[in-house]
């Protein structure tokens, strides 16, 4: 069984609430709007289409590295890239139910399309600075994709293996789940395997429903907003 990357819907008549639009600093707190401390270079470069390139948010893994969580831009590809050329064969495949090659992981479509927002995905990067330099490097990927179901959006998350059990993705958790709120979902489900045991504890700890789903041969995780 191959799971997509993030599904890509057909039908694109879904309940106009659910826009990808953010709430400012005043009315949501974590949504944090060009922090002081935050660099040019942090935040995602201005888009063609609506796109939320205020959203930032810093935060300190468990070993005190420093990173940033933002939304996903077009500029992201190589590092995305790089990204999934670190991640080892365990990780592919509880992300994606199989062993989907590298090859196409990194094509320039799949990768063009993860880093598009659209009116249907929306992804969240974590991203480290390397002290003394201007490299950047992803360690993290939250996806959300709305569902045919109204109302309804899917997660997908990996972080990478270096920089796994740092509580990172428990962080893009709740940042997913904050989002999810605030563009007016009402349900949040994922797909996990049983042998994610991360992600099953995770999930429950954020209050999620896990039951076994027979055709998808997983754990399907269901959150009711």
């Amino acid at each position: 069984m191959q799971r997509k990357h993030v599904r890509v819907l057909a039908d694109s008549s879904f309940n106009t609430r659910l826009g990808w639009t953010f709430g400012d600093s005043e009315s949501d707190p974590h949504m944090v709007v060009h922090l002081p401390e935050a660099k040019p270079h942090e935040l995602p470069r201005p888009e063609t289409h609506s796109y939320p390139t205020q959203f930032a948010q810093h935060w300190n893994l468990k070993n005190n590295t420093p990173a940033i969580i933002r939304a996903i831009c077009s500029s992201d590809e190589t590092l995305l890239a790089q990204f999934h050329e670190k991640l080892s064969e365990r990780s592919v495949y509880l992300r994606y139910f199989s062993l989907i090659p590298l090859s196409q992981r990194v094509a320039h479509e799949q990768l063009t399309r993860t880093c598009l927002v659209d009116d249907r995905e929306f992804a969240l990067v974590a991203v480290l600075g390397h002290e003394g330099s201007a490299e950047r490097e992803i360690v993290g990927l939250g996806q959300i994709s709305k569902q045919s179901v109204p109302n309804e959006v899917e997660w997908g998350l990996v972080v990478a293996d270096e920089y796994q059990n740092q509580g990172l993705g428990t962080r893009l958790c709740d940042c997913l789940l904050k989002i999810s709120r605030s563009v007016g979902a009402q349900r949040v489900m994922a797909m996990v395997l049983p042998e994610n045991h991360v992600m099953r504890v995770i999930a429950r700890r954020l209050g999620f429903k896990l039951e076994w789903d027979l055709e998808e041969h997983a754990m399907r995780a269901t959150l009711v907003l």
